[in-house]
């Protein structure tokens, strides 16, 4: 029986179901010869290869375009280095060197850090205001200033720090303050909020001091892990926040629940290491002197309410 009852064309094989071939020339009938009837197997054999093993055309143009493909591994780039923080420090032990980190992008390095610190003094004094540190960072022009408004007949003493960014011309560019008034009863540690030591132009490894404070915010401010205090902070440990005792137990108490802070920007010149920071809503700056790699003082100034513009 012949496929779709069809008789078979003179000439050709009939194409039977059951039937034997009929041999033609010495080879069976209907056949091809051998390289045709394998070549087209071949080829079908290595297309079906091909498609098993090639990356889909759309998946490499997408790659490509993406930019993810490097060399012939296919392995994808490496991504960019993150610029959400930029730091610079001076040499460590480097007499009157400062550092100054940012977060976001630094303003560009202004005057020399010795002008800068003395145009941004006498910007503050001129205000009327008692100047007790200054601290520039040597990259940075960042200058912060500590300093006191003195009690009037109708206000009281307020602890201050200018923020205040000096250009390469030695102009004033950008000027904040963060101000708190000074509580009418004695601190807990009977010092004042501007009382104490700090030398700007002491030989330090501001690097290393950076990196502890630093670690006072990541591990006991934010991480609440107490047990780290003592690795950084020294055991006579001045303090000059009105409500918090001298010692690592007045600290250890304040951070047992959690400081947490949003570090801004910090500043290090000779052994002082200044961060200004947010507590929660509170802006705030702290400053730290260290010696031997600890912190050994300290000072804020906690923005409570809303301060006046600098005149």
């Amino acid at each position: 029986m012949t496929v779709d009852g069809a008789a078979p064309r003179r000439g050709r094989a009939a194409i039977a179901v059951g039937a034997a071939p009929r041999r033609v020339a010495g080879r069976r009938a209907g056949s091809l010869p051998a390289m045709q009837r394998k070549g087209p197997r071949r080829r079908d054999s290595a297309r079906r290869q091909a498609r098993r093993a090639a990356v889909p055309i759309g998946v490499m143009v997408a790659l490509a375009l993406a930019g993810a493909c490097s060399g012939e591994t296919g392995a994808p780039a490496a991504a960019p280095a993150s610029t959400t923080a930029v730091t610079t420090t001076s040499r460590p032990g480097q007499p009157g060197a400062g550092s100054s980190t940012t977060f976001g992008t630094p303003a560009a390095p202004g005057a020399p850090t010795s002008a800068r610190a003395s145009i941004a003094r006498t910007a503050v004094e001129r205000d009327g205001l008692l100047v007790h540190r200054v601290i520039a960072g040597a990259t940075s022009a960042t200058v912060l200033v500590h300093a006191e408004q003195p009690a009037t007949a109708t206000t009281a003493a307020s602890a201050v720090v200018e923020i205040i960014t000096v250009g390469l011309d030695g102009s004033i560019t950008g000027r904040r303050q963060i101000r708190q008034a000074v509580p009418p009863t004695a601190a807990a540690s009977g010092r004042t909020m501007f009382d104490g030591a700090g030398d700007p132009a002491a030989t330090a490894d501001i690097v290393a001091n950076e990196a502890v404070v630093r670690r006072l915010y990541t591990e006991v401010f934010n991480g609440k892990d107490v047990g780290v205090i003592d690795a950084l902070v020294a055991p006579d440990y001045a303090q000059h926040n009105p409500a918090v005792p001298d010692g690592v137990a007045g600290l250890k108490a304040l951070a047992a629940n959690g400081l947490p802070a949003t570090v801004r920007e910090v500043v290090a010149q000779g052994d002082l290491v200044a961060v200004v920071a947010d507590y929660g809503t509170i802006p705030a700056v702290d400053i730290f002197r260290l010696s031997g790699g600890r912190i050994v003082e300290h000072w804020d100034v906690l923005q409570l309410a809303p301060a006046p513009a600098p005149s």
